[in-house]
């Protein structure tokens, strides 16, 4: 009896330990579905977009995609503790507040974060951080992006910030003269709220990229990823869907074909 106990646990524990194991319990999507958080902005062309480069990409690499719309909070809740996979856009440093998540160092798509102000009050800035660090302007940001709340609050007095919980609120802020500038990405904004008599953009404060993030559990994928999206570039790919989704517009959202992502404005 001795014997086979020892015995049993000498197999458990080679079992354990054996690399196919091992792998087994580093990159579980290989026997799985990619489960691929994606925040659905308010022009559904940039959502369609992304979701063909993800599911492009993923077909290349012979593994299925699931590609869910989650709230920005939501979606990093599940992606730090596992039980997504990865998300398809966040800033470089994301992964350094979200430590169980990884970067895939390949930029997807780029925002350009913009200054709103009304009109009325004429107010002009330099593109870039210092006229705004310096202005004494009440600034108002959208909660859950984390540019804005990272460094806003890095640069700026947070006695002058304040967070809005929509877009719509953050411009219906300005326009009531609770906070004297908005940031937030540039986009069909003020159109879609019906504000383009009553605000204006007022300076362009950085042009950020954005990348695919994974948890840590896939970290043996992140090779393989990059590896599909440079061959996706190379191929003219990643140009062809922005021309594919954006039609007429091409030219005011993709770059050409010598820079390393699309000037996709989220």
């Amino acid at each position: 009896m001795h014997i086979i106990h020892w015995l049993s646990i000498f197999c458990l524990t080679f079992y354990l330990l054996s690399p196919a194991r091992a792998t087994e319990q580093v990159s579980p999507v290989a026997r799985d579905t990619f489960r691929l958080s994606m925040f659905i902005g308010p022009d559904n062309r940039q959502t369609k977009m992304m979701t063909l480069l993800y599911q492009d990409l993923f077909q290349r690499l012979g593994v299925k995609v699931d590609i869910r719309e989650l709230s920005m909070t939501r979606a990093s809740v599940q992606a730090n503790t596992g039980k997504i996979d990865g998300e398809a856009i966040r800033i470089s440093a994301y992964s350094e507040i979200h430590t169980n998540m990884r970067r895939v160092n390949f930029p997807v798509a780029q925002v350009v974060f913009v200054t709103y102000a009304r009109k009325q009050d004429q107010i002009k800035l330099n593109d870039g951080w210092e006229d705004l660090i310096h202005s004494g302007y009440r600034i108002g940001y959208l909660r859950g992006i984390m540019f804005s709340e990272r460094y806003l609050y890095e640069r700026i007095d947070p006695l002058l910030l304040s967070y809005a919980k929509s877009i719509r609120q953050g411009f219906l802020k300005l326009v009531y003269g609770r906070i004297d500038l908005f940031i937030h990405s540039r986009g069909n904004f003020l159109q879609d709220e019906e504000m383009n008599e009553l605000l204006v953009e007022a300076s362009v404060v950085e042009v950020v990229p954005l990348y695919m993030h994974v948890h840590e559990s896939h970290t043996s994928l992140i090779p393989i990823i990059e590896q599909g999206l440079n061959e996706m570039k190379k191929e003219g790919r990643l140009l062809e869907i922005c021309q594919q989704i954006y039609l007429q517009q091409a030219e005011n959202h993709c770059f050409a074909e010598n820079n390393p992502y699309s000037q996709l404005q989220w």
